[in-house]
């Protein structure tokens, strides 16, 4: 069972490159930005503005936290879980759906795209909440 917690988050402060990718490029666009980003303050992380998949493809940002960075991730709550750093696209979706599940069962809606924060060990999926 995946284990969705709620907390407060200040505002973060980052610089990000963006990208319109389709599936197939995901994994390219998040490595070479992740690379041309580093290093920066905390892990880097992901937003995703939309659906990738087969069927779509989506605005994509790559960012790493940067007190001087020139973007802003407003403070507010979040949904987050954990996935294997390892997992792949179906396996962290379970993660996602896991999070999903969550902010129906206890009445709350989205605030904002979804974002995948890399640390080492873990991928965190965070999940903006009203």
């Amino acid at each position: 069972m995946i284990e969705v917690y709620t907390r407060t988050e200040p505002d973060l402060r980052y610089r990000a490159v963006e990208r319109v990718v389709a599936i197939e490029e995901l994994d390219a666009a998040l490595t070479g930005a992740i690379d041309e980003l580093a290093p920066g303050d905390g892990p880097p992380f992901a937003i995703f503005h939309g659906p990738v998949n087969e069927a779509t493809i989506s605005r994509l940002e790559v960012g790493v936290p940067d007190v001087e960075g020139d973007r802003v991730l407003p403070s507010g709550l979040v949904a987050s879980a954990a996935g294997s750093p390892d997992a792949g696209y179906d396996a962290i979706h379970v993660v996602y759906d896991a999070i999903a599940d969550f902010i129906r069962e206890h009445g709350r809606s989205q605030r904002g795209p979804t974002r995948e924060v890399y640390h080492e060990d873990r991928i965190e999926i965070v999940w903006p909440l009203r």
